[in-house]
């Protein structure tokens, strides 16, 4: 249920409604495919979390900012077409709100469903019996994310840049570059 017209979204915010179909009916909402990163996450990136971690804001070190756009380019392909509910990133310390637009956006290059449920983060997936129940209504449409599925996913994305070749441009955008990465660019960037 994706608008694809600039006139359309326009028209449903100056009149304040939308269409009364698609995913903005409850029963159209439900997932129908687990996308599970649980033991990825837990396997391979917690211990290194921890290692990392210098001070509660500080994450950084682990890569854990890249896994977000490259799982939700993953989760994306790994949809079918289907809602996805996806396990595991309950597991880390924090989920921003940074790390949830980049993987939005990396899901929507390769998804073709217009949203996802992601366990105790997103709104619709709080709480174990909602979980238990969204995962039982998905029945045996079951994807387990693998080390080999994310590495793929980090090489795919990766593959722009051969070596030796200089970066011509960098473009941040406005308003989808928040605070935050604003700070984070300011202690990496030398000049």
């Amino acid at each position: 249920s994706a608008y694809f017209s600039f006139t359309t979204t326009q028209c449903a915010a100056v009149v304040g409604l939308v269409p009364n179909t698609g995913v903005h009916q409850t029963e159209k909402r439900k997932p129908s495919i687990v996308i599970d990163a649980t033991d990825f996450i837990e396997e391979h990136l917690l211990p290194q979390i921890h290692a990392d971690i210098v001070d509660e804001k500080c994450v950084y070190k682990s890569g854990i900012d890249s896994l977000f756009p490259a799982v939700g380019w993953l989760s994306g392909n790994l949809s079918d077409g289907r809602i996805p509910l996806i396990l595991g990133f309950d597991l880390l310390p924090s989920v921003s709100r940074d790390n949830l637009k980049a993987f939005c956006a990396a899901y929507g290059t390769t998804g073709s469903s217009p949203l996802f449920h992601m366990a105790n983060i997103t709104p619709e997936a709080m709480g174990d019996n909602v979980i238990n129940d969204m995962i039982q209504a998905c029945g045996d449409k079951r994807v387990q994310v693998s080390k080999e599925d994310v590495v793929e996913a980090y090489t795919t994305l990766d593959s722009g840049k051969q070596s030796g070749d200089d970066i011509s441009l960098v473009a941040l955008g406005n308003p989808h570059l928040s605070v935050e990465e604003m700070k984070v660019l300011i202690d990496i960037i030398s000049l």
